[in-house]
Order: C-alpha cells, then structure tokens, then sequence
C-alpha cells in the first residue's frame, strides 16, 4: 500500500510539472522553433552500483541482521520512446526499454544469484535548452519508473524467486543531434533509484536503495511539425 500511495503521489506530482509547460514563456525567445514530436530507439547500456545492507524481515527468521552484498552484472538493452514538447523550453516523454539483469548475492551464509529481465516503463517531465542556430538540442529530464524484474529459467536461480516490481525516481539528460529536418541522433543518460529487488525471498531482503546507470545512443525521428505562438504554445 505505501508503495501504492508514493507512487500515486510522485506522478501527481509530475503531471504538475508537465503542467507548468503550459505557461508563458519570455517573449524574447518567441521566434524559436523547437525539435516537434519525436519517437526514438536507442541501444542502451545497464550500468548497476553495488549495494549491501543487513537482512531485515517483517518476522524474525534465520536470515535477520546477515549481512548482504548484490552486485550486479553490467549488461545491454533497448529502450523506445515517445516525445512532445509544449513548448520552447518544457515537454513530456514516456518510454520502453527491456534488458536483461543479473544479481549476484553474497553473504556470511554462502552465494547465489538470480538472473531477470528487466522491464522499464518512464514518464519524464523534459527541460528543453533552446538555441534556434544550433543542431545541438540538450536537454534534462526527471520522472518515475516501473522497474519489473522477472526471474528467467536459468538453472542457477535461487529457488522460489518470482517477479518483482520497483517504483523508480529517473534522472538524467542528454542531447538531439540534428542529420536532416526529420531524423537525427539521440545520446542520453538515465539514471534509476529504487529499492533494490529482492524477489519476495526473506534471505534477499535489505530494503536498501540502489542505483542503475543507463547511458544510450541511437536514432530519433520526427513525424509532425509544432509551431509556438508568441506566448509559448504549441499549434499546428
């Protein structure tokens, strides 16, 4: 249920963000005319940090105060998105990606890891950095994530680890880098914090936060034009 209500807060929270995209902007910049909408398919690579912490149970078990590392294999994804921009400075994006992800767990009690795909759904609040002579369009972005991680058929898997899924905060930014009118190339950053998984095993669960690192590259295509009047705003 907490888990429920912080995630609910944190996307009322961002749709008063994405709000705030409907406001005037100065008028100084009224003749820019920024990127339009987008989709774009990058490769992406999964860059997780180590973490380790006590084992903490609702009940006392046998596990309760071990000491626990998860290190975690870095790996390689892809991830879609989708993006509008509501004016010259503020936009929206929401996105896809998929990756595998391996946790290797070690303790005073012996090893074991899990291997999972790990599958991401974003929705990001975008400030845009306008320069209507540049090719160049950086940008940063922050948001909230769904993180699934779902245990594959590997052999070595803990047994009785099942899916498991994480509210994430997403951070990071990148840039658009124009080839023609309609397509150009995307290099980003995102990173995810989030509870680390445990997989609903008591023997895995530290309720310690934990962090992955997701640098990216690949190709945006723009599919319709927006126009911004003199106050910001967007029409066709």
């Amino acid at each position: 249920m907490k888990k429920q209500i912080l995630f609910r807060n944190s996307v009322f929270a961002l749709a008063g963000l994405v709000a705030c995209g409907y406001l005037r902007v100065p008028a100084a910049f009224a003749e820019h005319t920024p990127p339009p909408q987008q989709i774009d398919f990058q490769f992406s690579g999964v860059i997780p940090h180590t973490s380790s912490g006590n084992v903490t149970t609702d009940f006392p078990t046998p596990f309760t105060g071990t000491s626990l590392t998860d290190q975690s294999t870095k790996s390689g994804g892809f991830q879609a998105n989708y993006s509008y921009q509501f004016n010259k400075w503020t936009g929206g994006e929401t996105g896809y990606g998929q990756s595998g992800y391996t946790q290797a767990y070690s303790s005073d009690l012996g090893t074991a890891s899990v291997q999972s795909t790990l599958r991401q759904w974003t929705t990001d609040f975008v400030l845009h950095i306008p320069d209507r002579k540049s090719r160049i369009h950086p940008y940063l972005a922050t948001g909230v994530g769904l993180l699934r991680f779902s245990p594959t058929d590997n052999v070595n898997n803990l047994e009785g680890a099942v899916s498991q899924n994480r509210t994430a905060w997403v951070y990071g930014g990148g840039a658009d880098i124009d080839v023609s009118k309609r397509v150009g190339i995307r290099a980003d950053y995102r990173g995810f914090k989030f509870k680390a998984a445990d997989f609903h095993l008591d023997e895995l669960t530290t309720n310690t936060q934990t962090y992955i690192s997701e640098p990216s590259i690949g190709v945006y295509f723009r599919f319709s034009k927006v126009s911004f009047d003199r106050k910001g705003h967007s029409g066709n």
